[in-house]
């Protein structure tokens, strides 16, 4: 079984631009793909395993996800394997229609 195959629910691969807050400092940064419970995100600023940031990313004209986020592990190459822990119900909701939106045109043309 792959780590894939092992994860809670599917991730769907939608470069989006987004910001940090590491240590009271906004930061850029890039989801590389996400799903409803965490993202893989690529930044340059590091930051650890076990830190607590904010996040704040448009995932529609207009409509920003904010949520705090765990940094689980390290994914190298700048990149932090991270998980959702605090959003609203309104940030659940837009998280699950960007998802799903994203994973019927996967399978549309996948």
């Amino acid at each position: 079984m792959t780590k894939a195959d092992m994860r809670k629910e599917p991730r769907i691969a939608r470069a989006r631009k987004a910001t940090l807050l590491i240590a009271d400092q906004s930061v850029a940064c890039v989801i590389q793909d996400l799903s409803m419970s965490g993202f893989l995100i690529m930044c340059t600023r590091p930051a650890f395993v076990g830190d607590v940031l904010e996040l704040r990313c448009e995932l529609y004209t207009g409509r920003v996800l904010n949520c705090k986020i765990q940094v689980r592990r390290d994914a190298g190459d700048m990149c932090l394997g991270t998980e959702i822990v605090e959003v609203t119900d309104a940030g659940r909701r837009l998280c699950r229609e960007f998802l799903e939106e994203h994973y019927s045109d996967r399978l549309k043309f996948g």
